[in-house]
């Protein structure tokens, strides 16, 4: 399990750096009509403040350091608490499913023309009538409650340099992804911390972030993406 465990470590991080490095400029991943994408590459269409280059916790926002709770506000989270092995499946009958990315999603809401049939709306009501972005009832979480509301929210409410709405995206489809039969093992810290933030901050506070918090922000935003892309987790619906 340990030597597993550093396996999907090192290629998790081998990922980020061939990523960061050769995919500075990629369009964000969209899908053709069905599962098999055309190119499927981690989400990286805008510049984001702290997500390409050197991971720092600090900030020169004097604002941050006001924040309660934390040393100065702006302290990084670990990139995952959910377990020893990040890409593992505990079931050996395959039971793990498998993840499609945002594009699948917006693709598959049945709204418009050439839009394949609606997937979301039944996952909505196994759901319980809503998907939260955010602890459910929380100041700032938006329940997703229809199909139209999804493919906003998929769409990054048309704002793709906001970090909040790129998060709300990944986030998204990270859960459609779980409630369709993906595992959650590889990202349900990653979701829990992501959610805690959401239930009190939203999409009109990025600008006000402080570096840190951003960064942070951008982290779970890449962890989910590389999830609901497949290279961690249970591997990508083909």
């Amino acid at each position: 399990m340990v030597m597993s465990a550093m396996f999907a470590l090192t290629l998790t991080l081998s990922m980020v750096a061939i990523y960061e490095t050769n995919f500075p400029d990629t369009t964000p991943e969209e899908m053709t009509d069905g599962p098999v994408p055309v190119s499927r590459t981690p989400d990286n269409v805008v510049s984001e403040t702290g997500s390409i280059g050197p991971m720092t916790s600090g900030s020169d926002d004097p604002g941050c350091e006001e924040d309660e709770g934390a040393d100065d506000g702006c302290e990084l989270p670990p990139a995952d608490e959910s377990g020893e092995d990040e890409t593992g499946c505990d079931d050996p009958c395959g039971g793990c499913g498998c993840t499609y990315t945002i594009g699948y999603w917006k693709n598959h809401a049945g709204l418009g023309e050439g839009n394949q049939a609606d997937e979301i709306t039944p996952l909505i009501a196994v759901a319980g009538g809503a998907i939260w972005l955010g602890e459910e009832g929380g100041a700032r979480s938006i329940g997703v409650d229809d199909a139209v509301e999804a493919k906003a929210y998929l769409d990054r409410l048309g704002d793709s340099y906001n970090g909040i709405n790129r998060l709300y995206a990944q986030l998204l489809a990270a859960k459609l992804n779980i409630l369709n039969g993906a595992s959650d093992l590889a990202v349900d810290g990653t979701i829990a911390a992501a959610d805690a933030f959401l239930a009190e901050h939203g999409s009109d506070d990025w600008a006000s972030l402080c570096d840190g918090e951003q960064q942070r922000v951008n982290e779970w935003k890449r962890t989910l993406d590389f999830f609901n892309n497949g290279f961690i987790g249970p591997g990508f619906c083909v």
